[in-house]
């Protein structure tokens, strides 16, 4: 989970859809995203699919001087019963695919859990100290999960990432 917070103006609704797209959600309830079902709502809800949307996103949310908070599958994420008065974004990136016979490529938004079995199921290991651990890849990374004396920083080659401006990025584990 990461947050930015700027100097709010109000920006006029028609501005906010057609800087940040037609699924824009005003008002969503952040419990319907949190493990323990809890949370107020977001004043503004994007999901997002694509690393490229995710860029797009943060560089409109930078344009409008909104406050955001970018979150994974809210299994370490408590949220207020007053909710968050900003823009939530909510990374939907998934996908999982094998490069050559020992890297695996993993979008942010994907369950830990289903990097777990697809590295067990292209018969690769050093994941196992993920087995049971909840959450996404994504919050996996930015937390450095781990158990049993193993964790994600000792498998992990680089992440590409989106900064706070809204630029993409690829950094090694350092």
């Amino acid at each position: 989970m990461t947050s930015q917070s700027n100097s709010e103006q109000p920006v006029s609704q028609d501005r906010l859809i057609a800087e940040l797209g037609e699924r824009l959600e005003f008002d969503r309830s952040l419990a319907d995203f949190t493990t323990f079902g809890t949370g107020g709502p977001a004043r503004l809800f994007l999901e997002v699919q694509s690393i490229e949307g995710m860029c797009r996103v943060v560089a409109a949310a930078n344009r409008l001087n909104l406050s955001y908070l970018v979150i994974g599958g809210g299994s370490n994420l408590l949220v207020a019963d007053s909710g968050y008065d900003g823009l939530v974004i909510r990374t939907g990136i998934g996908g999982l695919e094998l490069r050559n016979e020992t890297e695996i490529v993993c979008g942010a938004g994907e369950a830990l859990m289903s990097l777990v079995e697809f590295a067990t199921d292209n018969s690769l290991s050093g994941l196992e100290f993920a087995a049971g651990i909840w959450g996404s890849v994504g919050g996996a990374v930015f937390g450095n999960a781990g158990a049993y004396g193993g964790d994600i920083s000792q498998v992990l080659l680089e992440a590409t990432l989106v900064d706070s401006e809204g630029r993409l990025k690829t950094v090694d584990t350092e």
